[in-house]
C-alpha cells in the first residue's frame, strides 16, 4: 500500500507529482523554538482558565457583570455571521 494512499481526493497521485524534496531548503526546529512554542502555546490555555476560575469563584458582582458582558460580546458576534 502506497504511503499517500488517501480516500480524500485531493490527496491522490496527482498531487504529489512534481513534489521535489531538497534536503538542503529545510529549516530545523531548535529546542530554544519548541520551548519558546509550548510557552507560548500554554500561556494561551492557562490565561483564559484562570480567568474562567476567576469569574466562577468571585463573589464581587463586577466579575460576574464582566463574565456576562464578554460572553454576551461573543454570542451576538456569533449570531451576526
Amino acid at each position: 500500500m502506497a504511503i499517500y494512499k488517501s480516500g480524500n481526493p485531493a490527496l491522490s497521485k496527482k498531487t504529489f507529482q512534481g513534489f521535489q524534496f531538497n534536503g538542503d531548503d529545510i529549516e530545523v526546529m531548535t529546542l530554544q523554538g519548541t520551548v519558546n512554542k509550548t510557552a507560548l502555546l500554554l500561556l494561551l490555555c492557562i490565561v483564559p482558565a484562570m480567568v474562567t476560575w476567576v469569574c466562577i469563584t468571585s463573589v464581587d458582582p463586577d466579575a460576574w457583570n464582566m463574565c456576562i458582558h464578554v460572553t454576551d460580546l461573543q454570542i451576538e458576534n456569533y449570531q451576526t455571521h
